[in-house]
């Protein structure tokens, strides 16, 4: 029998997969008997693999280095000082929809492939966002999730203003989960945001765009 456990834990811990699709990408890449001496299926091994490491997986596999700072995102935006950020503010405090086709012009420059918008009724404006681009080399999955001035009636954005979306967002399992808000949050989002990131031993996984940021990335690229 070949070795075939230890040549897919190497390439587990190499490649860092943690997803299904990513699992089973590191099974097919190795060539082994292993399946056909035992008489069980890849999509098997892989679905039972990723049950099995969805409850365990160790916090190396999301270390600092692979933390994604809004400015590696968008490097652009230190160029727009915070006076001329927020003397457009206003301008910004927009329809969901108008955000939202803004942010896909700024991922558009900046080569990323856009899913297909998904409504879940005919009438919903779509609330989460899907992009994949490559940065420095390594390719990145995004759900962007996007907060309208008047996406809620209080006058700050709280935890439960989002939660059900980025728990909606997490199904796809992307790489991170942007939130871009045009509306300030209370002064503990930033905190449950971490503390959801810790939950599912993710640090970094969801990250906060505050509306100074948001109108930043508007800003630096031409709107």
């Amino acid at each position: 029998m070949d070795d075939f456990s230890v040549k897919l834990t190497s390439k587990i811990m190499s490649e860092k997969a943690t997803s299904e699709p990513q699992l089973r990408k590191s099974i097919d890449s190795i060539r082994t008997t292993f399946f056909r001496a035992n008489t069980i299926s890849k999509e098997k091994v892989s679905q039972t693999l990723f049950l099995s490491l969805s409850r365990s997986l160790p916090s190396y596999v999301y270390t600092t280095s692979d933390r994604l700072m809004v400015n590696d995102l968008f490097p652009e935006i230190s160029k727009i000082p915070d006076d001329v950020a927020e003397a457009r503010l206003s301008d910004f405090q927009k329809d969901e929809r108008t955000l939202q086709d803004n942010l896909r012009r700024v991922f558009r420059k900046k080569h990323a492939s856009l899913a297909n918008r998904t409504h879940d009724s005919a009438k919903e404006v779509a609330d989460i966002e899907k992009f994949a681009l490559t940065l420095n080399g390594r390719k990145l999955t995004l759900a962007v999730v996007v907060k309208g001035f008047k996406s809620t009636k209080k006058p700050r954005l709280t935890w439960e203003d989002i939660a059900h979306q980025i728990f909606k967002a997490r199904r796809a399992d992307p790489d991170h989960i942007l939130v871009v808000s045009a509306k300030d949050p209370v002064d503990e989002l930033v905190t449950n945001i971490e503390e959801y990131n810790d939950d599912i031993s993710r640090p970094g996984a969801v990250i906060f765009i505050p509306p100074l940021d948001m109108v930043r990335i508007f800003i630096a690229n031409g709107f």
